[in-house]
């Protein structure tokens, strides 16, 4: 098939990375655009957004009058996620990865446990590891290769982070004598991020890599009032600080910190958790009616981009696996799914959307002028 698809376009080395487009170099603040995230059937003021994948599907949790379920938000729609072996109304779901797994916890009458979700086949697995205390395992990211990052609590009272991946492994940020080690991302790099107390008591980001540790504080924060949350491919990190206004959401990316603040919050009640491979960010934040989820997109995210995350997520069946990476070549920016060996692109010479399926026909599927403000991309 792509013997045919070569007629039209030739397969470009020349990877360009959403995220290393639209990352910010300078410290010139990058700006959002927000949308509001409430589950219809939550209690008001009581939705809170955790993870995003690149296609923008969001997980988090909801709470309604028969206590907090998981959720799934794609294209507009949500999907309760609630764990058979859960306590009725007691499942948090936190990470979602490009290939449809979601990663989160549960109680149940012996604790707490994490859990690792399969959206397509509807199958929950159970993660508890094995020197944890008992009931006391929390699963909070994962890639797309599968790796699940969290922490644990040890019978001693200690926390320790953990990456998952057919069996266990400890990370502990060194000379640690606080409260001890937690993550809650993990990029498919196998690259976590997370928060350490050091010997003070004071609370620091951190990201792991390839066994080195790097230790993140806003700066302008309070001392020990900055928590890291998610990472993205290109290494971005998003978390959440505190200062004398109260906290505030941040983008960090190769030494500058970029603060993120909805503009219809409480000043100083602005959580950011998640973040994707475009660099749209997700989080909570609270106004007079509660909290409410949010994913806050980068006003620089192209209009291709935009169009191309919209039809992954209306419509997986021509365009699956979602997230793959964009490509050009000469007049055409296109992206090609595996799964269903489709291609998806825009030509700029007539601004026109192209799209061939699994025959290899080249389908004109007209001017991206009606495209754009159907996807809600202009």
């Amino acid at each position: 098939m792509v013997s045919k698809f070569t007629k039209y376009l030739i397969f470009s080395v020349f990877i360009i990375s959403c995220l290393l487009t639209l990352a910010p170099t300078s410290q010139a603040a990058t700006s959002y655009a927000y949308t509001t995230l409430d589950v219809p059937n939550a209690i008001n003021g009581r939705t809170y957004a955790n993870g995003i994948n690149d296609a923008g599907q969001v997980t988090g949790f909801f709470q309604d009058a028969n206590g907090v379920h998981g959720f799934l938000y794609n294209g507009g729609n949500f999907t309760k996620i609630d764990n058979p072996s859960a306590i009725a109304g007691r499942t948090y779901a936190f990470g979602i990865n490009n290939v449809g797994q979601v990663t989160g916890y549960f109680l149940n009458a012996t604790g707490v446990h994490g859990y690792l979700y399969n959206l397509y086949s509807g199958i929950f697995a159970t993660l508890d590891v094995p020197s944890a205390f008992v009931g006391r395992t929390y699963a909070s990211g994962i890639n797309s290769s599968g790796q699940v990052t969290g922490f644990f609590e040890d019978p001693l009272g200690n926390f320790h982070s953990f990456v998952y991946n057919g069996s266990y492994t400890t990370l502990d940020v060194p000379s640690l004598t606080g409260f001890g080690t937690m993550s809650f991302g993990i990029n498919d790099s196998g690259q976590v991020t997370g928060n350490f107390q050091d010997v003070l008591g004071n609370t620091h980001g951190f990201v792991y890599s390839g066994g080195n540790y790097t230790t993140l504080d806003v700066p302008g924060a309070f001392v020990g009032r900055t928590s890291a949350r998610g990472i993205n491919a290109g290494g971005q990190v998003t978390g959440f600080f505190e200062d004398a206004l109260g906290d505030h959401g941040f983008v960090y990316n190769s030494g500058v910190y970029t603060t993120l603040e909805v503009p219809n919050a409480i000043v100083g009640r602005t959580w950011a958790y998640g973040i994707n491979a475009s660099g749209q960010v997700t989080g909570k934040f609270e106004d007079a009616n509660g909290w409410h989820g949010f994913i806050a997109t980068p006003s620089n995210l192209s209009a291709t981009e935009c169009l191309f995350n919209w039809a992954e997520r209306n419509y997986p069946t021509l365009f699956s696996p979602s997230g793959f990476t964009t490509k050009v070549w000469t007049i055409y920016t296109y992206r090609y799914y595996s799964a269903t060996n489709s291609y998806l692109g825009v030509s700029s010479t007539d601004n026109h959307v192209y799209y061939i399926g699994a025959d290899g026909q080249m389908q004109d599927k007209g001017p991206t002028s009606y495209w754009l403000p159907l996807a809600g991309c202009q």
